[in-house]
């Protein structure tokens, strides 16, 4: 086992405003969630991300609340929708621990662990395969399962009580720091970086896309950073929209900028389905208290930026960049080593839901 010392500062910053409020420390939790890579405990391979290690307390602190006070502030409010999330954790917990077993030796699987398996299936990338049968793995994904649906109702429960700004404030500095962890690494600041980069996984920080180094922030690859830095660019989007706030204007351009320079095919796509839902809710937000200085600012807004776009494809290397990425993200996707990859991955879910009577 060992510890990540600079993880003592954040445990120990929890720990102050965890016991000024419990609810607190959700929003600390909400905050770290840009630190992908940064493991407090690494324990026989298996890393515990400093978000999860504090998720955990947090939870144990708010059960152990829950256990000794069972007043009406403590009560658990969990929305109809919600039961739905329920519902899915409590099939994938049966799936980990029960279907394994059930269908163990029965079809061949891609283990977690790429060292762990027995045949390599090709030449193009490392992953093997083995026999399905129960691992360390199944035990840590029914940990993960439990973990995020809990911390889901707690923050949900946090949210009516208190009030949705416990969740936005954990969101605007998580934003911010996502935004900052970017820029350290398209500045090639490694050695800064290396603090929070402490799990054990294998780091993609040398991938370029035409010349251009690919950014990762606090994440160990460029799929994971873009998704993250999407999802908070949609959130951020539709805020501003609503609440017409600079300040999440600024936040929602920042991780646009970052989710392009990631160069990820999952994270343009991430992008693209978070406009396409900004769009099909646009009406609401834009008829409904839409004023005549908004209306001005969105379309001066509006025209600058297709003037920006327009002299950075004239004087600037953009649409050879463009070109690139289109290339080697949507056109040749599918013969690259990844594409190559996640497609016999693929393979092998489809051949799992068959061979388990599309229970797994």
């Amino acid at each position: 086992m060992s510890f990540a010392p600079f993880a003592a500062i954040f445990i120990i910053a929890w720990l102050w405003v965890a016991l000024r409020k419990l609810e607190n420390g959700i929003t600390f939790v909400i905050a770290v969630l840009p630190f992908g890579m940064f493991a407090a405990i690494s324990v026989a391979g298996l890393s515990l991300l400093l978000a999860h290690f504090l998720a955990m307390l947090t939870m144990v602190a708010l059960v152990v609340r829950w256990i000794t006070t069972r007043t009406s502030g403590t009560s658990v409010l969990l929305p109809i929708d919600g039961r739905y999330l329920v519902f899915f954790a409590a099939y994938a917990l049966f799936s980990a621990l029960v279907l394994v077993r059930l269908f163990a030796g029965d079809f061949l699987v891609f283990p977690m662990n790429l060292n762990a398996g027995t045949t390599q299936v090709s030449i193009f990338f490392p992953s093997s395969v083995w026999l399905l049968r129960p691992s360390n793995a199944n035990i840590s994904q029914a940990f993960y399962i439990l973990l995020s649906c809990g911390f889901f109702i707690a923050a949900i429960s946090a949210s009516k009580r208190f009030g949705r700004q416990i969740i936005e404030l954990g969101l605007v500095i998580a934003t911010s720091i996502n935004i900052f962890l970017g820029i350290l690494d398209f500045l090639a600041m490694d050695n800064l970086l290396a603090i929070i980069r402490t799990a054990d996984y294998s780091l993609a920080n040398q991938q370029q896309m035409a010349g251009i180094a690919r950014v990762i922030g606090g994440f160990s690859e460029p799929a994971s950073f873009a998704t993250t830095s999407a999802a908070l660019t949609a959130y951020f989007a539709m805020s501003a929209l609503i609440g017409r706030k600079t300040r999440d204007v600024v936040l929602a351009v920042g991780n646009l900028i970052c989710t392009v320079f990631a160069f990820s095919s999952t994270g343009t796509v991430a992008l693209v389905c978070a406009f396409v839902l900004i769009l099909l809710h646009g009406r609401g937000f834009l008829t409904n208290t839409l004023s005549r200085t908004f209306a001005h600012m969105l379309v001066i807004l509006a025209a600058t930026v297709v003037f920006a776009v327009c002299m950075i494809l004239l004087l600037t290397p953009a649409p050879d960049l463009i070109a690139d990425m289109v290339e080697h993200q949507i056109l040749e996707k599918r013969n690259s080593m990844s594409g190559i990859e996640r497609r016999a991955w693929a393979y092998s879910a489809f051949a799992a839901f068959w061979e388990t009577w599309g229970l797994g």
